[in-house]
């Protein structure tokens, strides 16, 4: 959540728990469904943007996103998957 990170003193802090805590949730995932170490990634920072950069630099052929709205219609996405099927480089699914 944002309001954690508006304590300016502690914000290093923070990020650096949330990152620990997101590494642990996705060892954890991965372990249950067996991928590999080399195969895991975790990347900080905003959604669309390093969903964008990182298929670019693995040089993926597609980005397979999931959306919360109802019916799947592309005007119903989220500004985040809006943004990957307007700018990326691949295709999506």
């Amino acid at each position: 959540p944002l309001a954690e990170l508006t304590d300016f003193a502690n914000r290093d802090a923070t990020i650096e728990k949330k990152k620990l805590l997101a590494q642990k949730s996705l060892q954890d995932l991965c372990r249950h469904l067996t991928i590999e170490k080399d195969r895991q990634l975790l990347s900080i920072g905003e959604g669309q943007v390093e969903i964008l950069n990182v298929a670019k630099d693995k040089q993926c052929d597609l980005i397979v996103l999931g959306s919360h709205g109802v019916g799947g219609y592309t005007h119903a996405l989220g500004s985040t998957a809006q943004h990957i099927i307007v700018n990326a480089h691949c295709n999506v699914l």
